[in-house]
């Protein structure tokens, strides 16, 4: 698994990444776990997206990282700002593979 470095020239945005920690609170949310950060570019636009669930819904906006690590729905993204979608619950996690294996991950809001 493998991300080319000349990509990194496209990603402008620091994505802070909360990871789901293990267990959920008694409201059924994730608990926190490990903050991590990556390097994203943030896209806005419909896209239709299925949900874990198996629902087709509209994606507002995505998120493209250099990220090699799984990052699942119960995960979140706490910034919130002009060019940032984060805040918002995450619909979907697609990781893009090439030959190596996966080289990015876009996330769906």
């Amino acid at each position: 698994m493998a991300f080319d470095p000349d990509y990194l020239e496209f990603m402008p945005l620091n994505v802070v990444v909360q990871k789901a920690g293990a267990g959920y609170d008694d409201y059924g949310q994730p608990l926190p776990g490990v903050v991590k950060v990556y390097k994203g570019r943030a896209q806005v636009k419909a896209v239709s997206v299925t949900t874990v669930m198996g629902e087709e819904v509209t994606s507002s906006a995505q998120l493209i990282l250099a990220c090699t690590d799984p990052i699942s729905t119960d995960d979140s993204i706490p910034m919130n700002d002009a060019t940032n979608p984060g805040g918002k619950p995450i619909i979907n996690v697609e990781p893009v593979y090439d030959e190596d294996g996966v080289h990015h991950t876009v996330i769906y809001f």
